[in-house]
Order: C-alpha cells, then structure tokens, then sequence
C-alpha cells in the first residue's frame, strides 16, 4: 500500500516536471495594476502545481479534522463501553454463586421436561 501511494505522488511530479522542462522559454505574468513578472515558464508552473497542492491540502483540511474527531469520539465510546462490560462481567459473576455442576444439572432437568 505504500508503494501505491509513493507511486501517486511521483507521477504528477514526474509529469510536471516534463512539463516544464519541455517548456524551457521565458513567459510572462500580467498582473492588475499594470504589474508583470517575466521568468521562465517551468518556474511558472512549478509555482502553479504548488498553490494547487496548497488549495487541496487546505479543502481537505475540514474533513480530515472532521474524521479524526469522529475516531476520537468513537475511541472514547469503546474504552466507556469496555468498562462496562468489564462491570456487568463482574457483578454477574457475583450474582451466580452456584457451583457450575448445579446449574448444569437445573438445565438438564429443564431439558427433560
């Protein structure tokens, strides 16, 4: 499984960075304001593939946390649920102090009648 995921990430990497080396000339970035930014068009994309990583990690980021506190809570259920189980084991076994030959022999003599 974890060569699965290695593998998930390589490839985008992999593929942009052919990208970017098949597009080696200079590009520019018209911004507002009349601003610009010349720079090489493998640097541009670099910067793209980055800010989209950015984007998802982050819109993912309500989910995730979403999902670990539902495990958080649903541990808590468990470790409360084991204690009372670990509780109910207890007393039943104080509630039944007859010898287990005599429960048996009350069973078969309801399993005869």
């Amino acid at each position: 499984m974890r060569w699965l995921t290695r593998l998930i990430w390589i490839i985008p990497c992999l593929l942009v960075l052919a990208f970017g080396l098949k597009n080696l000339q200079p590009a520019t970035v018209y911004g507002f304001g009349g601003s610009q930014w010349d720079t090489s068009m493998i640097y541009l994309v670099l910067v793209l593939f980055v800010a989209g990583l950015i984007v998802g990690l982050l819109a993912m980021l309500p989910v995730w946390l979403g999902l670990r506190w539902r495990l958080h809570r649903a541990n808590l259920d468990v470790k409360r649920l084991k204690g009372e189980l670990a509780s109910a084991r207890h007393s039943s076994a104080l509630v039944s102090l007859k010898p287990k030959a005599a429960v048996a022999a009350e069973q078969d003599d309801h399993a005869r009648a």
